[in-house]
């Protein structure tokens, strides 16, 4: 008898295939085939339910006030 070693995570993984709303994915236009990114916004720690958002989501540090941009060209060069 030989052994088989242990399934890697990977093989592990049990792929499930869920719907998801349109309007849920911004109004995009995908195909068949399409990747999406998920960004995990919170799990429900009694359920273990995950609330995601299609795309990225932009933190306040990543977001430029309106006037950010003349703020830097006003500035003297060196």
């Amino acid at each position: 008898m030989t052994e088989q070693a242990p399934p890697t995570q990977a093989e592990s993984v049990d792929k499930t295939s869920v719907f998801i709303p349109k309007e849920a994915l911004g109004g995009g236009k995908y195909a068949i085939g399409d990747k999406l990114e998920m960004t995990i916004k919170d799990i429900d720690p009694d359920t273990g339910e995950v609330e995601a958002m299609a795309g990225e989501i932009e933190t306040e540090s990543e977001t430029e006030s309106p006037g950010m941009n003349e703020a830097i060209d006003a500035l003297p060069e060196e």
